[in-house]
């Protein structure tokens, strides 16, 4: 869906033919410049959301927002900054130590969140398989 009031009109067009859905599945249109976790503010207001949640709820439908396993590299995203921040904390065991978990490393660079190009330009990968991420 494009907008918050789009998915409410889609709801009410199924209601009205009584097509059965369970869940609406967003995809990256979502999103403030592909950042994910980032709704654009202008399609899906925090009131337009809010509405669209009741109703949608309501309606005993689910709304599943996808993601990929890459985070945009742009210091203007939180997300990304968040990672950044938590990828080089002290280790509470060993405050001289570094937890270095939360992005995939570079094996060219150690210690270096591996960087690459995905659909929303250079990304780095959290870290899945560890714990810590």
């Amino acid at each position: 869906m494009t907008s918050a009031s789009g998915l409410i009109t889609q709801n009410e067009r199924f209601e009205e033919a009584k097509i059965p859905v369970d869940v609406y599945w967003f995809d990256i249109g979502y999103t403030t410049n592909s950042m994910y976790f980032a709704f654009d503010q202008t399609r899906y207001s925090k009131k337009g959301l809010e509405v669209m949640n009741q109703i949608i709820d309501f309606s005993d439908r689910k709304l599943v927002v996808i993601t990929d396993p890459h985070v945009k590299l742009d210091e203007a995203y939180r997300v990304y900054r968040l990672g950044k921040d938590l990828d080089y904390r002290p280790d509470p065991d060993d405050p001289s130590m570094l937890f270095t978990n939360i992005f995939i490393k570079s094996k060219n660079l150690p210690g270096t969140p591996f960087e690459g190009s995905s659909w929303p330009g250079n990304s780095v990968w959290i870290d899945f398989m560890n714990e810590g991420a």
